[in-house]
């Protein structure tokens, strides 16, 4: 029996120790200590984006890219458009020259011009997106909107130093005006450097 317990030990210690560890990898989940770059629209709603994983510090191509939002003063509803009405990527390498893009990469191409006001037709096969419309609070990053990794959506062939730019389009509502309806709200392009690793 003495010989069981020396060997249980160990084992809850471990299972103590793997517990913490992953606690504390949710707790880095929170956007606020992730987000990479930002900008924001001309109504005040911010957009930030943030390449997490809970072993990398570094921005690379091969992390899912979160795209998140916020607001200063007031509470509103984001609601996200399909793929071709929300956003647009673009790669360029060290020597400024720009990356080809893989077909799902084609897919994420904003059609500014045709988006003019909110119609059901640019939420995709979802009348109100494919991602569910959320609530923007003051001072709070909002949940994440998850996109494909960088090495998903561009035809990379060496590794190295890049530069990502993203720009993005979503239909806004002020929850405070009391009133349903949606604008286009247009964010100023962002550029976040990137890294291919070798492999």
């Amino acid at each position: 029996m003495k010989t069981t317990c020396l060997k249980i030990i160990p084992l809850i210690s471990l299972l103590i120790c793997v517990e913490r560890a992953y606690c504390d990898n949710v707790n880095k989940t929170n956007p606020d200590n992730f987000i990479t770059a930002s900008s924001t629209a001309t109504n005040g709603l911010m957009l930030g984006v943030y390449f997490w994983h809970p072993f990398l510090s570094t921005n690379t191509t091969e992390q899912i890219i979160t795209l998140s939002f916020s607001l200063s003063n007031e509470v509103g509803t984001v609601y996200v458009p399909a793929n071709e009405y929300f956003v647009r990527f673009a790669l360029y390498d060290a020597k400024n020259r720009p990356v080809s893009k893989t077909a799902l990469g084609s897919s994420y191409d904003i059609k500014t011009n045709q988006l003019v006001w909110w119609d059901d037709k640019y939420m995709g096969s979802k009348k109100h997106g494919e991602h569910t419309p959320f609530n923007v609070l003051p001072g709070k990053w909002s949940r994440g909107v998850d996109l494909p990794m960088v090495s998903q959506l561009f035809q990379l062939k060496k590794a190295g130093d890049y530069r990502l730019v993203i720009e993005t389009q979503v239909f806004f509502r002020h929850n405070s005006k009391g009133n349903a309806e949606k604008e286009i709200i247009c964010f100023p392009p962002l550029e976040i450097p990137v890294i291919e690793p070798a492999k």
